[in-house]
Formats: structure tokens, C-alpha cells, sequence
């Protein structure tokens, strides 16, 4: 699949059914994550807690989601960063999570699409979970992490 399709791909996922699209469990789909969000979320909470609790010793200053779909992650990283860099294929999935952060009161975050991403060494953590595998190579994968 070529970068455009992926991107149409992820957007129309994004206007259908995001949550879903972000955590795929069989039971959640065509909307099933909607009166559920705050589970939704404690499994990126989850997800957080393990990765930091492996390196606690880093600078809690700036972090990087990549693949940040709805924020299943950005926001328990919001708690623990001054700011998070929200970095997405899809604007309907960032416009979920720009929605979603202003009725948390969340404030800290920095929405980013993946063509307009300028990756430098500001960020003392990134984290990317079930994300680079939907890249169409794992040569193109590499890439994305080390630029």
C-alpha cells in the first residue's frame, strides 16, 4: 500500500470507528468502545505505566506518541510530561483526541501529522505501540525510528 492509501486507510478508520480501530477487541467494534471510554483508556494507562516503570531514571520533560490515533496513550503521558507530541497519520483520529484532551482539561499536548513530523532529539521518550507493524516495510519502519 502506498502512503496515500495508508493515510486514507487510517482516516476513514478514524471517521468510522476510531476507538475500535486503535484497540481491536472483537466485542468493541462498530462503536462498542463509546460507553466504555474510560476503559478504553486504562489500557493505555496500562501500557504507560510498564514502559516508564522500565526506565524510571528519565527526564520528564518533553515525550513523543507516535501513532497517537485517539489518545489512548498521549493522555496518562500528558500526567507524567511538561508536553506530548501527538504524532498521527489520520486528522479524523486527531481531531478525536484534540476533543477528547478539552473535555479532560488536558492541555500539554502538541497534535503533529506524520508528512508534517520534523523528528529531532528534543524528546527525552517516545513511545509507539501496535503502530510500526502497519507500515508497508519493516525497512521503512526502521527508518521512521531512527529520523
Amino acid at each position: 500500500m502506498g502512503r496515500d492509501m495508508d493515510a486514507e486507510v487510517w482516516q476513514s478508520l478514524g471517521e468510522q470507528d476510531a476507538d475500535w480501530a486503535v484497540a481491536s477487541q472483537p466485542s468493541r467494534q462498530y462503536g462498542g468502545w463509546a460507553d466504555h471510554l474510560e476503559d478504553f483508556y486504562a489500557t493505555g494507562r496500562e501500557r504507560v505505566e510498564e514502559a516508564l516503570a522500565l526506565i524510571p531514571e528519565i527526564p520528564r520533560g518533553k515525550a513523543l506518541d507516535w501513532g497517537s490515533g485517539t489518545g489512548r496513550l498521549s493522555f496518562t503521558l500528558a500526567e507524567s510530561f511538561g508536553s506530548v507530541t501527538c504524532v498521527d497519520i489520520s486528522t479524523s483520529m486527531q481531531a478525536t483526541l484534540r476533543e477528547r484532551a478539552l473535555d479532560r482539561g488536558i492541555e500539554n499536548l502538541d497534535l503533529v501529522r506524520v508528512d508534517d513530523f520534523d523528528g529531532d532529539a528534543s524528546h527525552d521518550f517516545a513511545l509507539s505501540l501496535i503502530t510500526l507493524q502497519h507500515w508497508p516495510s519493516s525497512r521503512l519502519s526502521l527508518h521512521v525510528i531512527l529520523h
